[in-house]
């Protein structure tokens, strides 16, 4: 926290109170948004979320970007994903998981992927992604990447 501060970010109660809903959950705690630190900061944000929360696009990052995202393609300079597809393709898998095809899990992380690639500038985009490592939190989403992905 304290390389965010030095960079003017100054944590409030809707952070504290996030990392303590966060820790009661998850092994890792959250600020409230990552909207926040990053306009905090200077930068423009776009969220993208299948719930639409904390002010992101609704949008199945399971399925191909749709034309109404055009003016976002190729435009970011760093695309995140902070524990965001290893839950593409869990809705399915979660309701049904005797059942479920699990090859629709692996089409769901093609597009997620896919759509990533898309919206980073192709010149000097930068991809970030932290999910969590094999073995390290089992169980946890749709997807547990092994260290060959």
């Amino acid at each position: 926290m304290s390389v965010l501060q030095k960079h003017g970010y100054r944590p409030d109660i809707n952070d504290l109170w996030g990392v303590l809903q966060s820790m009661a959950v998850t092994p890792s705690p959250a600020l409230a948004s990552g909207k926040k630190v990053f306009e905090r900061l200077g930068f423009k944000h776009v969220s993208l979320d299948i719930n639409g929360r904390d002010f992101a696009f609704p949008l199945d990052l399971s399925r191909p970007l749709n034309s109404s995202f055009n003016w976002l393609l190729g435009k970011c300079d760093v695309v995140t994903n902070f524990g965001t597809t290893e839950h593409i393709g869990q809705r399915g898998y979660i309701e049904e998981p005797e059942g479920y095809d699990k090859s629709d899990i692996w089409a769901s992380q093609y597009h997620a992927f896919r759509n990533i690639h898309s919206l980073a500038r192709a010149d000097a985009g930068f991809i970030i992604n932290m999910v969590p490592a094999a073995g390290c939190w089992p169980k946890h989403g749709a997807v547990e990447y092994e260290p060959r992905f």
